[in-house]
């Protein structure tokens, strides 16, 4: 009996999976089609539309490059290319947290072993609470330490990583480990010396050797002679609206935390294996669990990041994310697992104006435009921005000019007619803003160091600090003619009396 009906039973299954796998296939939700065509004249739009000088863009889905291409002039006579290589900036975060991962996975790094296990030499100002700093702290921005806290010696082209791992030794906490979100450079510059310290070779060779190399990131460097042999683009600074070529500085420290480069085309084969389980090209760099720890925010801590990465929710679509910026790069790699795709922007022009303005904005519009959601805009125009900037400059600088002219053949009647009398009246009026100047100055190099002010005076807001110098000085030599008019007529006043 069992014979006899074994035939009917195998076909009765055979027509059975067969009706399943046709329903599974009919009511599953179809893979997104992204609207390349319509991205592309979205990313050029926004070149002309912002004045950008250059930009490289990569944009994957599955296992798939489906989108590269370059937009502008790279310096020199150059065009941008996808495989020309920029600097990535904080991007940089998440290779050093795929370097820690590849190790946890080996089983040579447990994520919950204090750094002191790695480095018994590692230490904080506070002795006893470094001794509670895990990995998964630093991977986490949650080890306590913050800028707030610690002024960071000036850091060069020859500064070492693990002498600017031992700056940290006059850090205070401000926090408990574990307990606090705080953005902070050095955790990552500390996972570098991990990785040296248990793989037992330099972070540079680690990177090439584990991550480049596997990922086929042929344009990928860390060191600034090679990526200028491979065309490095250079980079630039805004100044009212005009980029400007600068030479961009690069200190080998700090590869863990902000520069390493890449290329458009590089960073797509990265993406890759970021969407698909640590695999590129059949090849597995990381495994499935390591990934989702990576792109995983601590339950127990306010915040949304990740290890390397930031994780948000934007209009009901998750995102995995994390941007870059050094003095005249910008960079922006953006993961949507919901549709398996990557999306990376290169930039080789940077300022405060454009990161509060524009950045975000430009790659959150290419991201409405291939998902067809809603018509994107892309930010503020940085053309419009800038217009006005320089108006409202040119008006500041021109009124200063005509109030010396004024002050200078007619001072009696603007003095006597003055709301504030005297030197107090004269400082209100004119110095003012020169002290102010000086105060934010002097506060920033105190709270952030000398590195922090260089790079935000003299590169992310090159043109407001011209303003604000030029404007001081006018200021300065109006206070200067008021006080010595004031001064004559006192003393005039005087003999008279």
């Amino acid at each position: 009996m069992k014979t006899k009906w074994l035939p009917t039973l195998t076909i009765g299954l055979i027509i059975l999976l067969f009706f399943t796998g046709v329903s599974a296939e009919t009511t599953s939700e179809p893979e997104i089609q992204p609207n390349l065509e319509a991205a592309e004249a979205y990313l050029e739009a926004q070149m002309r539309r912002h004045g950008f000088k250059g930009m490289a863009a990569a944009i994957t889905q599955g296992d798939e490059i489906i989108y590269l291409s370059g937009f502008g002039s790279a310096g020199g006579g150059q065009p941008i290319a996808p495989q020309t290589p920029f600097f990535i900036g904080s991007v940089s975060k998440s290779f050093t947290a795929l370097a820690v991962m590849q190790l946890v996975d080996q089983g040579l790094v447990d994520l919950d072993s204090p750094v002191q296990t790695y480095l018994p030499w590692f230490t904080t100002l506070d002795h006893a609470s470094s001794s509670q700093i895990t990995v998964r702290h630093l991977l986490n921005q949650t080890s306590g330490l913050s800028n707030s806290s610690f002024r960071r010696p000036r850091i060069t082209a020859e500064t070492t990583l693990e002498e600017s791992v031992r700056h940290l030794s006059q850090a205070q906490l401000t926090a408990e480990p574990g307990t606090q979100f705080n953005y902070f450079n050095p955790n990552y510059n500390v996972l570098a010396q991990v990785v040296e310290a248990v793989s037992g070779m330099s972070f540079n060779r680690y990177l090439v050797e584990n991550i480049f190399e596997p990922l086929e990131m042929e344009h990928s460097f860390v060191d600034r002679a090679s990526a200028e042999n491979a065309g490095l683009a250079t980079g630039y600074s805004f100044f009212f609206g005009m980029t400007i070529p600068r030479q961009q500085p690069f200190y080998p420290a700090e590869i863990p935390a902000g520069f390493i480069i890449s290329s458009a085309e590089d960073m797509a084969h990265y993406m890759i294996a970021q969407v698909n389980d640590g695999s590129f090209n059949q090849k597995a760099i990381l495994s499935p669990a390591a990934v989702a720890v990576m792109h995983a925010a601590p339950a127990d801590v306010p915040g949304d990041y990740a290890m390397g990465w930031i994780v948000q929710e934007s209009n009901g679509l998750k995102t995995i994310r994390h941007n870059g910026a050094v003095e005249t790069f910008y960079a922006d790699v953006i993961l949507l697992p919901e549709h398996a795709l990557g999306i990376t922007l290169l930039l080789n022009q940077n300022a405060m104006l454009p990161q509060l303005t524009t950045y975000n904005s430009l790659a959150d519009g290419l991201i409405d435009t291939l998902l067809e959601q809603q018509p994107a805009r892309g930010g503020l125009s940085l053309r419009l921005i800038y217009v006005l900037l320089s108006a409202l400059v040119i008006y500041d600088l021109v009124r200063h000019v005509l109030l010396i002219i004024k002050l200078a053949q007619g001072w009696e009647a603007d003095l006597t007619q003055s709301k504030f009398k005297g030197v107090m009246g004269i400082f209100f009026q004119h110095l003012l803003l020169p002290t102010l100047f000086i105060l934010i100055i002097v506060m920033m190099i105190a709270a952030a160091g000398i590195n922090a002010a260089r790079v935000t005076f003299l590169y992310q807001i090159l043109d407001l600090t011209l303003w604000l110098v030029l404007s001081s000085i006018l200021s300065i030599i109006e206070a200067l003619i008021k006080f010595r008019w004031w001064r004559v007529h006192k003393t005039a006043d005087s003999a008279m009396g």
